[in-house]
């Protein structure tokens, strides 16, 4: 009650005068036709300056002016009343002294209060932006209605550097005489490497000391159009996607991502990283979609149109946000966000051949393998007649010299043609925008009747007021369906020897087209070897397909209580049925061995069914802010992730028919 009481009596005695508890005195006045000295000596009434001039300026202060100012400081108030005078100032505590602009005595301590506002290429205001003076370490940041105001000293010609995460930076030089500069900033992509992203916030690069990059989505389209973890793999050499060359171009294989090398000893057993084991690959860094965690199948479903920036955390500031999580890194991925203004439509396609290269096999041919077999000594095993291993030979000649060549690397492999197609709708006024996109994307693999489909959609819906509160929806549907290739390991066509025809002369597929003895039975016994067509199995109709339905909704609510402190909150919500069939019919060359005993085993049907859900929530409270030559950044959050999953399997064995589909 006391404040209220002297605010009350200062503003009855002193009407020019408004005092705010704790902040600094402002000034209203509205002055016509009067001297320099009567102003001055109303506010030297009103408040506790005290105002020093020597006697040769008292003639320039009788000079008369007009003078309307509301809450304004004394630097803002004495700039404008002596703007075009002659006069300056100088504040000594509460001391002014008023002096010319050439006398001695001020040297260089001119003072210039310029102010102005910072907005958005839509005129909406930048609050927390940051106004520099070049080449110094002077500067402020703009309040929540994106204004700001800052007292230069010195009459040196300046330029004062505005930029704002995002945008584009702005060098603004001032004009002798004009303290107003209102500023629009326009975005720009160039920026992105200058951001790192954490999932949670963003840092500036040029004040983050940890062990990071950032990469914008078109140097990854760049690099490479179609996968995003090979983008990736070319500007980080500590990120590094495994080669795997049994599986060679499998569209439906999982990429296997070391970051700053493996973090388990090998096992040994030579497993192909595969839909059914990626969870449990402990090298796998972390993936962060939009804030949110996801799993590396689908990141590498992800539609590369959609992608703004990328940025790969490594070290222990990673580890500080993400826990344990961030033992093998954390890849921080960031999606377009809807413009706003008028609607637009954009589409993509892309068309992208795939070549199986054999050139790395150098293989003997029908004519060579012959002759190397026979100086080997192949026909020459002991305990075997002489003629049966001469009718095998000249077996195999009579094929070389009927022109039997099989270049059996080429069987299983075609030209591959994938498409994609990707449509963006976007649009919205200031307050509420709006995107939504739709991708198709086909991706045949080389191995033939090999395939991956993707089908999504993604909707997004923002509403930000006054870039103060920001609330964004986002409804995610995804569908893949994968089949692997029926003609099995590509490792089968290269052990077959090329003096093998493939078919007959009716163009029928041979299953046996060989049969030779040697030594390998038991105890040293003869033993018939008999040697299979892997395409019989193509012939056939078994089957591996696969597909997932996924579905997503995320939800984020940001707040910026004030320049620089920000509090943001994050929920999503992901549904997700995979499914997979696998058919091996009886008549495949896997149970041509099998005894009489078990004949009623041939055949092999396995269904898998998993179902899971995931809820990722997070809440972050970050500051920012600058004290002189030092920048300091403060986070402060938690995170929460719950889910379940239900997984389902049986395996049928004995069919007696080649044309199974499903169970029906």
């Amino acid at each position: 009650m006391k404040t209220i009481i002297l605010f009350l009596a200062l503003s009855l005695f002193f009407p020019g005068v408004v005092l705010a508890d704790g902040q600094e005195e402002r000034f209203t006045f509205n002055f016509r036709d009067r001297s320099i000295t009567e102003i001055l000596s109303a506010v030297e009434a009103g408040s506790g300056y005290a105002f020093l001039f020597p006697g040769q300026v008292e003639v320039m202060l009788r000079e008369r002016v007009n003078l309307h100012v509301e809450a304004v400081t004394i630097d803002e108030l004495l700039t404008r009343l002596f703007l075009s005078t002659g006069l300056v100032y100088t504040i000594v505590d509460r001391q002014v002294l008023v002096t010319r602009t050439d006398s001695p005595a001020r040297a260089d301590t001119t003072r210039v209060v310029v102010t102005g506002q910072v907005v958005d290429e839509e005129g909406l205001p930048l609050a927390g932006a940051t106004i520099r003076v070049k080449e110094t370490s002077t500067g402020v940041a703009t309040n929540r209605e994106g204004v700001f105001s800052l007292t230069l000293t010195g009459d040196k010609a300046a330029t004062l550097v505005v930029s704002f995460v995002g945008m584009e930076t702005r060098e603004i030089p001032l004009t002798p005489g004009v303290t107003r500069y209102d500023v629009a900033l326009v975005p720009s992509e160039t920026t992105l490497g200058e951001v790192v992203a954490f999932g949670y916030f963003y840092r500036r690069n040029d004040n983050f000391t940890g062990s990071a990059i950032t990469v914008s989505g078109e140097e990854l389209k760049r690099v490479n159009a179609n996968n995003l973890v090979r983008a990736i793999e070319a500007f980080d050499p500590s990120f590094k996607v495994l080669q795997d060359n049994l599986s060679g171009s499998d569209p439906n294989k999982m990429p296997n991502i070391n970051v700053r090398g493996t973090s388990s000893v090998p096992t040994g057993a030579g497993e192909v990283l595969r839909r059914d084991n990626i969870n449990s690959s402990v090298n796998l860094p972390t993936f962060i979609l939009d804030g949110y965690e996801v799993g590396v199948e689908k990141i590498h479903d992800l539609d590369m149109n959609r992608v703004a920036s990328i940025s790969l955390l490594k070290d222990a500031a990673a580890t500080a946000i993400y826990g344990s999580r961030a033992a093998n890194g954390v890849l921080v991925i960031t999606t377009i966000a809807p413009a706003g203004g008028k609607q637009r439509v954009s589409y993509h396609y892309e068309l992208t051949p795939s070549f199986p290269d054999l050139s790395s096999y150098d293989v003997l041919d029908a004519a060579e393998k012959l002759e190397y077999e026979r100086l080997a000594g192949v026909y020459e095993t002991e305990g075997v007649s002489l003629d049966e291993q001469q009718e095998l030979y000249y077996r195999k000649l009579y094929n070389v010299l009927s022109g039997v060549n099989t270049y059996w690397l080429a069987s299983p492999v075609k030209n591959a043609f994938g498409h994609k197609h990707s449509l963006f709708i976007e649009g919205g006024s200031p307050v509420v925008r709006y995107g939504i996109s739709a991708q198709y994307q086909s991706m045949p693999g080389v191995m033939k009747r090999s395939s991956r489909d993707r089908l999504g959609m993604d909707v997004e819906l923002s509403y930000n007021m006054n870039r103060v509160i920001l609330f964004k929806n986002t409804l995610s549907v995804a569908s893949v369906n994968g089949n692997d290739s029926p003609h099995g390991s590509f490792a089968e066509y290269v052990r077959v020897n090329p003096y093998y025809p493939r078919s007959d002369e009716r163009g029928r597929v041979i299953r046996e087209i060989d049969t030779w003895r040697d030594r390998g039975g038991a105890g040293g016994g003869i033993r018939d070897n008999v040697v299979l067509n892997p395409l019989h199995d193509a012939s056939l109709g078994s089957f591996s397909k696969s597909g997932y339905l996924e579905i997503s909704e995320l939800f984020t609510a940001e707040w910026n209580i004030i320049p620089g402190l920000r509090l943001r909150g994050l929920l999503g919500f992901t549904r997700k049925n995979t499914s997979g069939d696998n058919f091996v019919s009886p008549d495949a060359n896997e149970f041509y061995f099998y005894g009489f005993e078990d004949l009623a085993k041939r055949g092999r049907y396995t269904y898998n069914d998993a179902k899971e859900w995931h809820v990722d929530g997070s809440a972050t409270l970050t500051w920012s802010g600058d004290a002189g030559d030092h920048f300091f950044h403060l986070a402060a959050g938690t995170n929460i992730r719950a889910g379940e999953t239900r997984t389902k399997s049986f395996t049928a064995i004995g069919f007696t028919n080649d044309r199974f589909t499903d169970i029906g």
